[in-house]
């Protein structure tokens, strides 16, 4: 393991403890979530290599312990993968959601190391034919993108 995926476990320890108790999902050293219930947000990083196929059945297992998962705004950390998922998969996720109760359509932050103003021109069309109506937001600081979805400030 690199200096800087070491350096990502260590500060997302307490989220990979949540989910290595959950029983829906499997653990995974990849992939990491916590939810906040007050401000209803859902924060999944992302760390290291992953496939989409890992990443579908990490969303299948979210939304099979928590069916209210589609209510939440999310909030996405790709700081620390190389990952960018195929238009498939984003669609597969979405029906996901779609199929869960209670749509919600709620906001998706997306923070990505790197220019996130490019992302946002070059990436959000995509994102958008797979996600529907959802609100999403490309950040490069995870306190921009919590401050988006909490409202603290505009951006």
């Amino acid at each position: 393991m690199d200096s800087s995926a070491g350096m990502a476990a260590a500060m997302v320890e307490p989220v990979l403890q949540v989910a290595a108790n959950d029983s829906a999902l499997s653990p995974s050293q990849n992939l990491a979530y916590d939810i906040d219930e007050i401000g209803r947000i859902i924060t999944v990083v992302y760390i290291g290599e992953l496939t989409d196929a890992a990443v579908l059945a990490f969303y299948r297992g979210l939304v099979q312990s928590r069916p209210d998962a589609p209510d939440y705004d999310f909030l996405l950390d790709l700081r620390y993968t190389a990952w960018t998922a195929q238009a498939e998969t984003i669609e597969q996720i979405d029906l996901l959601f779609a199929d869960a109760a209670g749509i919600g359509r709620r906001r998706i932050a997306v923070v990505r190391k790197g220019n996130a103003a490019l992302y946002e021109s070059t990436k959000s069309e995509l994102m958008r034919i797979g996600i529907g109506d959802r609100d999403i937001r490309y950040f490069d600081l995870l306190d921009a993108a919590r401050d988006w979805l909490t409202g603290r400030r505009p951006v």
